[in-house]
């Protein structure tokens, strides 16, 4: 019986620690979004997106983009006319949830005017790396 109980608390363990690294993960991928896009870095930026039809971004109100052609023309367009780095809000309060190949994560972002807003990011992990699918902010 004591084995047993080690062999189940070793399985739980091994499960929150491959749990936390796949949050640790997933946040990267949001914090290296942002980085990415305040240094105007299109291609490391474009990375950290699932390039597909079915992807979408903005305020959910009156600036959306859905699909990948669109935002790669919008954001190419965006860094060309404004090529100069921005100074990064903070990123923080993450809330995230993992189920196998999908991910939620709810976070809180001060501006560098210190304005604070929301995001919600869905991520899907493809041949072992998250992409975003939806970034949603207000």
């Amino acid at each position: 019986m004591k084995r047993f109980s080690f062999f189940l608390f070793l399985l739980t363990s091994l499960s929150v620690v491959a749990q936390d690294n796949q949050e640790a993960a997933v946040i990267q991928v949001i914090q290296d979004e942002h980085s990415f896009f305040c240094e105007r870095n299109y291609d490391k930026w474009a990375a950290t997106y699932d390039q597909t039809d079915k992807i979408l971004w903005g305020n959910g109100v009156g600036f959306s983009m859905r699909g990948w052609e669109m935002m790669s023309k919008e954001f190419k367009t965006y860094f060309a006319d404004n090529p100069e780095p921005t100074k990064p809000s903070t990123i923080f309060d993450h809330q995230a949830t993992i189920d196998g190949d999908r991910a939620w994560v709810t976070s809180s972002q001060r501006n560098p005017d210190g304005n604070l807003s929301k995001r919600l990011t869905s991520l899907i992990r493809r041949e072992g790396k998250w992409k975003i699918v939806a970034l949603l902010f207000n």
